[in-house]
């Protein structure tokens, strides 16, 4: 059963695009890349369930800021010409490309990445000439 939409959520719901359309009046911001950012933002929040409120308050700010900020170069890199397009996607995936590259850095061994590493710079220089 679907939650009942309440009074206050919505008068939470309508505090935040307020805020959010104030922002790019005052700021001078773009105002299409900072919507794309929080509706970005927001889908990231909706999707993460398993995390407590004050963790997706916390993300959510975290994926509005780096999605609009990270906006231009995805449209750089990749066909979008439109910025409130690719403010969107990037709020939605960095913060989780990040979280995942955090796991990845906090499982890894060092001193075995270093060896790794060293032996893929060296074979990358190619043979050593002695004349």
């Amino acid at each position: 059963m679907p939650e009942p939409i309440t009074s206050s959520s919505t008068a939470a719901g309508f505090l935040m695009v307020g805020s959010v359309s104030a922002v790019t009046i005052l700021a001078g911001l773009d105002g299409a890349a900072l919507i794309g950012a929080f509706a970005g933002a927001a889908v990231f929040v909706l999707r993460s369930k398993d995390m407590a409120v004050i963790a997706r308050a916390l993300y959510f700010i975290v994926s509005m800021v780096a999605g609009y900020l990270t906006s231009p170069e995805l449209m750089r890199l990749v066909a979008i010409h439109d910025r409130s397009v690719a403010s969107l996607i990037a709020a939605t995936l960095v913060v989780t490309i990040l979280n995942k590259g955090l796991d990845w850095a906090g499982n890894i061994n060092f001193a075995d990445f270093m060896i790794n590493l060293g032996s893929l710079l060296s074979r990358m220089r190619g043979p050593k000439n002695d004349d």
